[in-house]
């Protein structure tokens, strides 16, 4: 997961800088491998929710889509089309569309 922070660019954050010591977490994007589904849905997505970050992405090849749960919401929303981000302080939203992030693209699930 790449480290971005609101209140300091990115560049200030050293690599192994401790968890304790980064604030204002924008957002975390975790990618489903067949071993991580449950444990990044049930564990890790509720730690980065408790940590501050303010949207966790669960990025799901098979589906080919993105679970996006935001603080404070009560229900995760899936996207097929495109999903958008924007952070405070940024002009425009990213903005990302998923076929062509998933285009040829062909996994199946271990058997």
């Amino acid at each position: 997961m790449s480290q971005w922070c609101c209140d300091k660019p990115p560049a200030s954050q050293p690599p192994g800088t401790p968890w304790r010591e980064i604030s204002g977490w924008w957002l975390a994007v975790e990618v489903y491998s067949p071993s991580s589904r449950v444990y990044d849905r049930e564990f890790k997505r509720p730690a980065y929710l408790r940590l501050g970050v303010r949207e966790v992405w669960l990025v799901d090849p098979w589906e080919q889509e993105i679970l996006s749960l935001r603080q404070g919401d009560a229900r995760e929303t899936a996207v097929r089309d495109q999903i958008r981000w924007q952070a405070d302080g940024m002009s425009a939203p990213l903005v990302i569309p998923l076929p062509r992030l998933f285009e040829g693209l062909r996994i199946s699930l271990p058997e």
